[in-house]
């Protein structure tokens, strides 16, 4: 199957917003949702994590393609996705009802 060009770069530029969103958003969710003393502690928390998963996730990711091809790997990673959204989604949820 030929490579399809116009999705390759929506997808980027999707992926491009999404990561530039995120050192938005997350200082201005702690701040409405935690307490001040502990902000730092918090966007400490949050940005370590998502350097770690930045820094190990491709190389993890890479391990994998031997065993489960590039397909599986994302459908895997699309799988882990999902399994977050939906934490995320009930945990809000139980905060915030809606």
């Amino acid at each position: 199957s030929q490579p399809n060009f116009e999705l390759s770069v929506a997808s980027g530029l999707v992926a491009a917003v999404t990561a530039g969103a995120v050192p938005l958003l997350v200082p201005a969710m702690v701040g409405d949702r935690v307490p001040e003393e502990q902000h730092g502690r918090t966007l400490g928390f949050v940005f370590s994590w998502g350097d770690l998963g930045s820094g190990l996730g491709p190389s993890l990711g890479l391990l994998l393609i031997p065993w489960v091809g590039v397909g599986g790997t994302y459908r895997l990673c699309a799988l882990l996705l999902l399994a977050a959204g939906v934490f995320s989604f009930i945990k809000a949820r139980k905060e915030v009802p809606i």
